[in-house]
């Protein structure tokens, strides 16, 4: 098992609460209330935040609609095409960040700082 941390994103789309090592993808709709979440074990990891703050980490995801969910999993499929065609470099890499923290409804200069002070990317 590998260990998990604690992480808390308090943002209007993803809320990542705890670690988890049950990583079946499940989502629910708890008590009708449109709250959908489900174990995470490999988490979008961009430029955004330092990669061994999220790389091989379980996260339970939280999100606050379908639509959400929805944009989260075509920004990890949108990495991995870039990925698979050797172009994710340059503005496509930061793009795919810029994404990403703007999911997380970071500021776009919150993003271009948090960015700036990662050293540590994959």
């Amino acid at each position: 098992m590998k260990k998990g941390f604690i992480y808390l994103l308090l943002l209007s789309g993803i809320v990542t609460l705890f670690s988890c090592e049950d990583t079946d993808y499940q989502i629910y709709d708890k008590n009708q209330k449109n709250k959908l979440f489900f174990a995470e074990d490999s988490l979008l990891i961009t430029d955004l935040f330092p990669k061994s703050a999220n790389a091989g980490r379980y996260v339970v995801m939280f999100f606050a609609s379908p639509a959400v969910y929805e944009a989260y999993m075509a920004l990890k499929a949108r990495k991995a095409a870039l990925l698979a065609q050797g172009a994710y470099t340059g503005e496509a890499r930061r793009g795919v960040a810029e994404a990403f923290g703007l999911l997380l409804s970071y500021s776009p200069e919150a993003i271009a700082r948090l960015i700036a002070q990662n050293t540590e990317r994959e």
